[in-house]
Order: structure tokens, then sequence, then C-alpha cells
């Protein structure tokens, strides 16, 4: 603190940095306070000055692991001053606030409150009355998207459920929304943790039915539907366990046909590989991403992008046309380079594309799904089936 002559003192000034003055007590005449014992009734003021360039506030969501970013706040160019006794003061200032809401489903942040910039006065009087005005020559522009209000009311049916159940039959429920039907011929281990290990599994035998419970964080919702990615492993049982590797990372909550298969765990030797080995189906990823300019799809040009046929990763270039059999005389093709156009989320789209905001949204979780709003890039999967002769 600082003392302040007549008039109040300073605080410091700058982006970032915050002042706080206390004046020196001074007699009515003006000038300084006489000592005590002289009669004259001392007066305090104080002044303070707020300065800050850039204040910023993210908050996630970490349920179940997502660690999915949900409101972003940013405050600039705060400046606030005030001046005046502890009892009667009177202080003046402004700030720029805009705040965004992040929209998983096109991975991208969209406006929630746009910038607004307004003014802010505070007055406290004699008589103990404090007045706080807000000013503002902008209009206030609040967007409230359909994704943004459904994670509203999503949130509040968690927190109000989970809120009765802990009063009733506690905070954590149960959620039995998948039925698996064993249709193989074979005895199936299932290992809804999605781990690889032969314990904390079901077995299923041929035939038989099986539900699939979820520990969850509430007891019941308005809106029954699962939110959350659901993930299993499966195994074979029986006379088979421990022949054949774990397949993980098997969706429960979308629909479609999809094919896997159940690999050894040894690999054969060399001279029998072939009595082992099934089709395999080549694949490459084909990436575009939108010219404005030129208002269609092309070949990434980006000074950063990657070349337009990669791996699925998209770590190395992978051409379909350069794509040959490392083993002519063993293997031969079963067909031409195609469009894969059976892809999860993708049902009935024949042209196969998928959709993102970004190239790197393709690799963070991402679920195949049309073109949304926003969305900058495609992709889609070219394959072709080789087998042994």
């Amino acid at each position: 603190a600082a003392a302040a002559g007549e008039g109040g003192g300073g605080g410091g000034d700058g982006d970032g940095d915050g002042g706080f003055a206390l004046g020196a007590p001074t007699s009515p005449t003006g000038g300084h306070a006489d000592r005590p014992g002289s009669g004259l009734t001392a007066a305090v003021t104080q002044s303070i000055r707020l300065n800050a360039q850039n204040v910023r506030v993210i908050i996630i969501n970490d349920f179940d692991s997502q660690d999915q970013p949900v409101i972003r706040a940013s405050i600039q160019d705060v400046h606030f001053n005030m001046d005046g006794a502890p009892t009667t003061f009177k202080g003046k200032g402004s700030f720029k606030v805009h705040v965004d809401f992040y929209n998983h489903e096109v991975a991208a942040w969209e406006p929630l409150l746009e910038e607004w910039e307004p003014e802010i006065e505070v007055q406290n009087g004699i008589s103990g009355e404090l007045k706080l005005t807000l000013t503002c020559r902008e209009l206030l522009m609040v967007n409230l998207s359909g994704e943004f209000l459904q994670m509203i009311m999503s949130t509040h049916a968690l927190l109000f459920w989970s809120s009765e159940g802990d009063q009733s039959q506690g905070a954590r429920g149960h959620n039995v929304p998948y039925l698996v039907v064993n249709e193989t011929g074979l005895p199936l281990r299932l290992n809804k943790a999605n781990q690889k290990q032969d314990w904390g599994f079901m077995e299923i035998q041929p035939g038989e039915r099986a539900s699939v419970e979820f520990v969850s964080a509430r007891q019941k919702s308005p809106n029954d539907q699962e939110q959350v990615q659901r993930f299993v492993a499966l195994a074979l049982g029986g006379e088979w366990a421990g022949s054949r590797k774990w397949i993980g990372d098997l969706p429960l909550s979308e629909a479609g046909t999809a094919l896997y298969s159940w690999d050894p765990v040894e690999a054969p030797p060399p001279e029998r590989a072939q009595l082992y080995a099934g089709p395999v189906a080549e694949e490459a990823y084909q990436f575009q991403r939108y010219d404005p300019l030129g208002r269609r799809w092309k070949a990434p040009f980006l000074p950063l992008d990657k070349a337009e046929f990669m791996d699925k990763q998209r770590h190395h270039p992978r051409d379909p046309a350069t794509v040959e059999l490392a083993d002519p005389d063993n293997w031969v093709w079963l067909d031409e380079w195609h469009v894969d156009a059976s892809a999860r989320g993708l049902l009935g789209r024949a042209d196969g594309w998928e959709y993102a905001a970004d190239f790197s949204s393709f690799t963070r979780g991402y679920f195949p799904r049309g073109m949304a709003e926003g969305d900058a890039v495609r992709r889609r999967r070219h394959v072709r089936c080789r087998a042994p002769r």
C-alpha cells in the first residue's frame, strides 16, 4: 500500500496487474491529520486500480474418463478504478467477455455468448445503499444450439436423478440395455471391462443369452438414451479357451454387421502358415479438404496437410496404385480396389465418406458420421482382398 496525498493515490497499471493504494489520514482542511490529541477527526481514503489483459476459464467434463471440453469463457481488457472512503466510494470500469461451447458432434467450438463489452459502475452513498449499474451500447447475443440444450438437459437429469437416488437406494444404479445372444455354436467369454484378459469375464454357452450390465452414476433418467459409448471384449471359451486371441473394442451402442477373425495365440510355423491364413483386406484411406474458394472437395492442399492416400492413422502414405502382393506365388487378389461403404454409422452411404472438422478429429475417439455444419475435411476407406492360393 502506498501513501496517497490529497486527491488519492494511483495503483499499478499495465496488462495483467492490479493495484491498491491506501491514502494517509487527512484533515478537514486538506493537510495531514494532526497527531493523537489534536482534536481533529481523521479520514481514510482508498484507491483501487485493476487492469487485466486476458483471463480464460475452461470447464472440462471428465465423466467416465472423457476429458472433453465443455465451456470456454474469456474475459479481456479488464479496467476498473475505484476511489473513496470505506463507507462511501465510487468506481467505474469495463471489460470484454465471450463464451464458447464445445460441440463434440462436429469437434469444434461454437459461440454461446458472442463478444460483449459492458461498462460497470458501482457507488456506495452515505446512507449505505450500494448501487450497481451495468450498461452496454451493443446488443447482447446468446446462441442456444440444440446440442447445447441437450447437454444442459442431460446434465440436469443426471444430477436430479442421482440426488433422488442418494435419498432412496443410493446414487449408483444399474443400466441393463444390452442383450448378447451366442449364435456362433461355440462357447464365448465376454469381458465388459473391454480388457483382453482371462479373468473377470462371463461365459456364454452356444444358444444362450446374457444381459450385459453396466454400473452408471445415475439410477434412472427421463431420457433413457445412453450417451456413453460401450465396448466389450470377446474370446472363445470351453475347450477353445486360450487357443485364440481376445477381440477387443467391440461396440454395443450401434447397429450394423461387422466381421472379425479369431487369430491363434501362437503363430503357426512358416511351412503351415498357409493352412491357417484366410482372406486379408488391404486398406488405404483417402483424405480430402473442402476448398471454399472453388466450392469443391479436393486433395489436402494446406501447407501442413499430408498426402491424399494414407494409412488409417495418417502416419504413412499408402497409394492403392502402389500396393502389390508381397508373395505373388502364394497369394492372389480376390477383387479390385473399391470403396468400403460398410463403415460404422454410415449404413446406406454408397460413397463411404466420413466427415469431421479437422483431420486430427479422426483419431480422437471418432465415430463415423455424415456431413454436418462446420465440417472441412472428409475421408473414406478403400479395400482390396487377397487370399492364399
